[in-house]
């Protein structure tokens, strides 16, 4: 039998919308996927497929970081310093000392038990790295008189010379300390690399160092004529070539 289908129908009561193909009941009903019935990949069919990829997997602790369990809250201790969190209620956190790995897991099956349990994990696989290696952002500032420069009075202020009025100032949170510097960098279209000042950001909390940097970087973005401003060290900035004079 063969079933013909129609510009925006279903073809009879047959799931298969194409045309001049035999319906064939074995196939799964599509519409029966909007009804809730999920088709599970795997011959199995086991609850393993719903775990989340990321939260599955502990959290390694190296030598020198410790760990420790309180009440609704992990906190994380190293090298670069010490750093907190208060996990969500839909899931369970646990360290096994023996192996030094950190476990989170989530006794529900609910939507919002999924969406946590993975990002609990990643915060906290963060926060280890971040008391062990801690974090980094370079920006550059690239423009003619265009100048950063650390207050003398306060490390961690930076002064942003922009080609504005007033001078822009910048403060860094507790915890995050942040360096003006020269580098190399070679900008988009050229050959040669040139001495550019960088304001390096430092710290063991991954959230702060990307937040100040954000702001140092949202006092001027670099536009897209002459690539004046400022900008992550491995930043792109898509240049368009400017307006000629008609003649």
């Amino acid at each position: 039998m063969i079933v013909r289908h129609e510009r925006g129908k279903w073809a009879g009561n047959c799931s298969v919308p194409f045309i001049d193909q035999p319906c064939d009941k074995s196939f799964p009903n599509l519409l029966n996927r909007r009804e809730g019935n999920n088709f599970s990949h795997s011959d199995s069919g086991q609850e393993d497929d719903k775990v989340s990829r990321i939260g599955k997997q502990p959290v390694a602790v190296p030598q020198g970081v410790n760990v420790t369990l309180g009440d609704s809250k992990v906190s994380v201790k190293g090298p670069k310093g010490e750093l907190s969190l208060s996990p969500h209620a839909k899931v369970k956190v646990s360290y096994d000392s023996a192996t030094r790995n950190i476990v989170v897991e989530r006794p529900q099956e609910d939507r919002l038990s999924r969406s946590v349990h993975g990002l609990t994990r990643t915060l906290l696989a963060n926060m280890v790295e971040g008391v062990t290696k801690g974090y980094e952002r370079k920006l550059v500032v690239i423009g003619l008189g265009y100048k950063a420069e650390i207050d003398k009075k306060n490390k961690q202020k930076v002064i942003l010379k922009l080609g504005f009025a007033n001078a822009i100032e910048v403060v860094a949170p507790t915890g995050v300390t942040v360096e003006v510097t020269q580098i190399d960098y070679r900008m988009e279209g050229k050959k040669d690399v040139d001495k550019v000042t960088a304001v390096v950001v430092r710290g063991a909390d991954k959230q702060m160092v990307g937040q100040y940097a954000a702001d140092v970087r949202a006092a001027q973005p670099s536009e897209p004529y002459q690539g004046k401003g400022i900008r992550y060290d491995n930043e792109v900035v898509r240049r368009k070539e400017g307006k000629s004079k008609a003649g």
